[in-house]
């Protein structure tokens, strides 16, 4: 409720610092004592060294201190409650009033006014200022206090201040509504190449952050809003960076991309990436981007767990990519990036999947020469296409013979890194079987009697 302040003026009430994370030192409104004018007169009387002569001397002094706005403050502690314009009996003869609203609410919540009524008359003030930073924080003056208007305060105090004109032109009226309400958290920034999720902004919430395939977050996964005067994350953002090198364990589907990708990578990097694919799963390595200097910086991707494993790439070797991508022979593949001390590029972004080694069914071809190696030729006398398992192969269903007469799908996978032509015919001793690219990366058979 609002209860007249008893407090002399030169005491005013003062806003106290509550709570951790309040550092700011409190705002002490000037607030100066009505004054009369004052008129002083004395009359000095001296004497000379030779005592005869008498010298009088009068002197009058007149002190007039110019009359100022009477002062008036209210204090309010409650959860909520209602600011009202003093009444004109309030202002001492022939002077405006000069008034100060105090509202302090418990540490961590804020306080919201809502303007229900405001008519001012022109030359009227009334400012709204938030208290327990390092300087008052201006929220609203008159020219901005509209009806149906809000102001938030992001502190537990706050002081509103009116100044009115002396009478008979003031006082405006006004009537504001406050109420506190529950300060949260920022929201956290985003990463670069990353994203944020968050439960709560208000103490007790917390924001999870991941980043996109290929980069890994340094710092704090998981933030969570404390409770204080001002609520604030336990942790700094985490960022998304791209790693020179790691261990990717049970390696089933995801990125690996260079440093500073998309932008270009450092001089002087020596990176080594492993993948390790789940146990009895192959990986199938996909060339997203490779852009390299053309100097001394290199990319080798080996068929194995070590620096000695065979290169199955080398860009030194290669003038272009394998747009088919390339699959181990077992479950690893170890990657190295080495750049010299000049000239950058974007580097490389190459995506990995991992997948059971299959069985397919091949038929007898009539040329050798259409397939590549390990393909090679069934039995001739065979009615029944023949199951190999082939490298380069990621999923396939068996065949069964040849209905008499009928064409029939007999074999599909996708990603095949060696193979078919987009259409290529062989014979079987009971029929043609015919190879047809389904996709950019998927195949199909079909065979007839």
């Amino acid at each position: 409720g609002k209860t007249a302040s008893t407090t002399p003026p030169s005491r005013a009430w003062t806003p106290t610092q509550e709570g951790l994370g309040d550092m700011g030192r409190p705002w002490v409104p000037e607030v100066v004592s009505q004054g009369a004018g004052i008129r002083i007169q004395g009359t000095i009387t001296s004497s000379t060294a030779s005592g005869d002569d008498e010298e009088t001397t009068t002197t009058t002094t007149t002190i007039t201190t110019v009359q100022t706005p009477g002062p008036c403050s209210w204090n309010f502690s409650g959860p909520e409650g209602s600011l009202d314009s003093p009444t004109d009996l309030s202002s001492p003869t022939g002077v405006g009033l000069d008034c100060f609203f105090y509202i302090s609410v418990y540490p961590g919540y804020g306080v919201e006014i809502k303007v229900q009524n405001i008519s001012l008359r022109e030359g009227e003030t009334v400012t709204v200022e938030g208290l327990g930073g390092p300087d008052p924080l201006p929220l609203a003056n008159q020219s901005f206090l509209l009806r149906g208007q809000v102001i938030r305060s992001p502190t537990h105090q706050v002081a509103l201040r009116f100044q009115s004109l002396p009478p008979p032109a003031g006082p405006g009226t006004f009537h504001f509504h406050y109420q506190a309400y529950l300060l949260s958290c920022h929201f956290p920034r985003r990463p670069a190449y990353g994203d944020v999720t968050v439960t709560s902004l208000h103490p007790g919430g917390s924001a999870r952050f991941h980043c996109a395939t290929g980069y890994q977050l340094k710092g704090t996964r998981r933030l969570t809003c404390l409770n204080a005067t001002q609520p604030f994350w336990d942790s700094k953002e985490p960022i998304c960076i791209a790693a020179c090198g790691g261990v990717i364990r049970n390696a089933t589907t995801g990125r690996i991309v260079s440093p500073g990708f998309p932008g270009n990578y450092s001089n002087n990097l020596t990176c080594h990436w492993l993948l390790e694919a789940p146990e009895g799963q192959r990986l199938h390595l996909h060339f997203e981007k490779v852009s390299l200097a053309e100097d001394d910086d290199r990319l080798i991707i080996r068929n194995g767990d070590n620096v000695e494993a065979p290169p199955v790439y080398d860009s030194y070797e290669v003038e272009y990519l394998p747009i088919e991508g390339l699959l181990s022979s077992g479950k690893h593949f170890f990657v190295e990036l080495s750049t010299d001390s000049s000239g950058a590029a974007a580097g490389m972004a190459l995506r990995y999947e991992a997948a059971h080694p299959p069985t397919l069914w091949v038929p007898l071809w009539s040329s050798a020469a259409t397939l590549a190696t390990p393909w090679s030729r069934a039995p001739s006398s065979s009615s029944v296409l023949t199951p190999m398992t082939p490298s380069g192969m990621r999923q396939s269903q068996p065949a069964e013979p040849c209905a008499a007469g009928r064409p029939q799908t007999r074999l599909a996978w996708c990603s095949l890194p060696t193979g078919p032509s987009p259409m290529v015919v062989g014979r079987i001793a009971s029929g043609v079987c015919m190879w047809k690219r389904t996709s950019a990366s998927c195949w199909t058979s079909e065979c007839c009697a």
